[in-house]
């Protein structure tokens, strides 16, 4: 029920195709400690980001091989490196920056006609493949003052201060 309550249904984790809130739910009722231990490694701010995602994903891997061979499905966890990248900021936004891949791909491939991500790259080194370019235009949106005047106005009211405008790097993205 706290994880239920912890993670708003939006559609960063949400969707009509789009499932990685639901499965979670899923897996901490089926499997607590696993899941538990999933979230532990994801958020286990010792580790760097990229092992982290790794880790997690394999975790929840594991799970989902668990869950569908008890059930006789091929069931997706949907955790993948949008999910797990948001789940990892909400938790830690100073230092892991939320990661919409489609959407960076666009990006990416917009300012680099050479840029690919080979099928079956690890969640951990997409991060670590779209991270320079994240890096970069975070740079330039904190310099920006229009862009420091909109992040201002997007946080009025909010608890959350986006210091380092990773999710205002997503929303510009």
């Amino acid at each position: 029920d706290m994880l239920e309550n912890a993670i708003e249904h939006t559609n960063l984790v949400a969707g009509s195709n789009y499932l990685p809130r639901r499965m979670l739910l899923i897996f901490a009722e089926e499997y607590e400690q696993d899941t538990r231990n999933a979230l532990a490694a994801l958020f286990n701010i010792d580790r760097p980001v990229a092992d982290r995602l790794n880790e997690a994903q394999a975790a929840f891997d594991a799970i989902i091989e668990k869950r569908n061979k008890r059930r006789n499905e091929r069931a997706h966890s949907y955790m993948g490196l949008r999910s797990l990248s948001v789940l990892a900021a909400f938790r830690h936004p100073e230092e892991v920056n939320p990661i919409k891949p489609l959407q960076w791909k666009e990006f990416c491939s917009f300012l680099d006609n050479n840029f690919v991500i080979p099928n079956h790259t690890s969640v951990g080194d997409q991060y670590k493949i779209y991270e320079p370019y994240i890096e970069a235009l975070r740079t330039f949106l904190k310099k920006d003052s229009q862009i420091q005047e909109i992040h201002e106005a997007l946080i009025v009211g909010l608890n959350f201060e986006d210091v380092e405008y990773r999710w205002m790097t997503q929303d510009v993205v």
